[in-house]
């Protein structure tokens, strides 16, 4: 999408289902926090999901201020509350990403 839309995946009338979605470049006043009003005392955040290209879709929530909900980190972080949110870098060790798995050797 150009500069100033992103990317958001609909859902038209189809003959037959399952039906395919159809990719349009929305304008960014539509994307993440714009137009959510969230109840006092919390505040709208805006997260990415992950997906190929600049202009991602963003999906709103509102959280309460001051927690880790509120605090967007970079993907090889994690927040922790320490005693106040902050992003610390988090790089998974093999452990973690497989569990009680193990590895195939190679013969």
């Amino acid at each position: 999408c150009p500069p100033g839309t992103f990317c958001d995946q609909r859902f038209g009338p189809c003959k037959r289902p399952p039906c395919r979605p159809i990719l349009l470049c929305v304008p960014d006043k539509f994307n993440g926090c714009a137009g959510i009003s969230c109840p006092t005392g919390q505040i709208c955040i805006a997260r990415s999901r992950p997906c190929i290209g600049r202009s991602c879709k963003k999906y709103p929530s509102c959280v309460k201020p001051g927690t880790c909900d509120a605090l967007v980190c970079l993907p090889s972080q994690k927040c922790v509350a320490d005693p106040t949110p902050k992003c610390i870098t988090d790089i998974p060790t093999v452990s973690n990403v497989i569990g009680n798995a193990t590895l195939a050797s190679g013969t």
